[in-house]
């Protein structure tokens, strides 16, 4: 230290301030006691409450940002409202396109398993003719044609029988120029030639009766003329 000191100015200067510090927290306890003391929570850290009071509901609910809010119901419209409404003529209406309702056909009538009238069909020659008096006192004849002729009383049937004890497919009767053979078709009631019955194929000649069911027929058989027979007034042609 400096002998010309007559004390340590460091030692002053502390003492100085060892003045001042309890002047100014007598002060500050002064301001204190006049104004209401305010303590945060960093200030006092042991006084945190357990948990912070609660917002209303709406504000703990989870906030959807992109949530638009709802539009109103609209009020419903009645039948007649609409009716009533004025009609604008430059507005454009859809029309709802008409129903088509597909016509039904005609079912198809059937038809007969034989030639229809007046159908373009080449016939075979005619070879003999059955003849009956059964279910038609004026008679009723058939053309019995070269091939397979059937017997019965099918609409089909080229020889058909109007009798209800006649098979549909009662008998079939083959022919060819000067050769005849009829034979049964399993028919209920049986085929007859001259009154004995037909349990295979039969050779029959002109003249011979037939009987299917109840109906009886009388077979005649023909013989095309020769070219030979053609005669003229000047004599053989």
């Amino acid at each position: 230290m400096d002998p010309s000191w007559t004390e340590c100015p460091f030692c002053q200067t502390s003492h100085e301030a060892d003045i001042k510090i309890p002047a100014l927290e007598k002060e500050i306890s002064q301001r204190r006691k006049v104004a209401p003391q305010h303590k945060t929570m960093i200030e006092d850290p042991h006084n945190i409450p357990d948990a912070l009071p609660h917002a209303p509901a709406v504000l703990d609910a989870p906030v959807d940002q992109y949530k638009t809010k709802p539009d109103p119901p609209s009020p419903p419209v009645h039948s007649a409202a609409i009716l009533d409404a004025p009609i604008d003529p430059f507005k454009t209406r859809v029309v709802a396109p008409e129903r088509v309702v597909p016509k039904l056909s005609e079912p198809k009538k059937p038809q007969a398993s034989g030639p229809s009238p007046g159908a373009q069909t080449k016939l075979n020659p005619i070879l003999g003719v059955l003849v009956s008096y059964s279910f038609n006192k004026n008679g009723s004849a058939y053309l019995i044609r070269m091939g397979r002729n059937i017997i019965g009383s099918s609409p089909g049937a080229d020889v058909r029988a109007q009798d209800p004890s006649v098979s549909e497919k009662h008998a079939i009767f083959y022919a060819k120029p000067g050769t005849f053979v009829i034979d049964d078709c399993l028919s209920t009631n049986g085929t007859f030639i001259n009154g004995k019955e037909v349990t295979e194929k039969v050779r029959i000649k002109s003249g011979d009766v037939i009987q299917t069911g109840e109906t009886l027929w009388r077979f005649l058989a023909f013989m095309p003329p020769k070219p030979s027979m053609k005669v003229s007034r000047k004599g053989t042609l």
